[in-house]
């Protein structure tokens, strides 16, 4: 296994999250459960990922969120 270098900020670890591709050179995180088990914290935090740059960026959203959640599903759908 070969470990990449990545920059800027990226999340923190957790389970129970989703990873989107939103195109083929990027993907959107969200959600998730954050600490230990037992001992967690449900995420609504989102990040998206360029997979080329290998670059995390925070996506502050505004307006209506969805809730935090984890061990959920998502899907990309093309948009025409």
């Amino acid at each position: 296994m070969e470990k990449l270098d990545c920059y800027g900020s990226g999340p923190q670890a957790r389970f129970g999250h989703t990873v989107t591709f939103i195109s083929k050179t990027k993907v959107v995180l969200f959600g998730g459960a954050t600490g230990d088990t037992g001992r967690y914290q449900i995420t609504g935090d989102t990040y998206s990922f360029d997979l080329v740059a290998r670059f995390w960026k925070k996506i502050e959203a505004g307006g209506s969120v969805p809730s935090p959640r984890a061990a959920h599903s998502s899907v990309g759908v093309e948009s025409n």
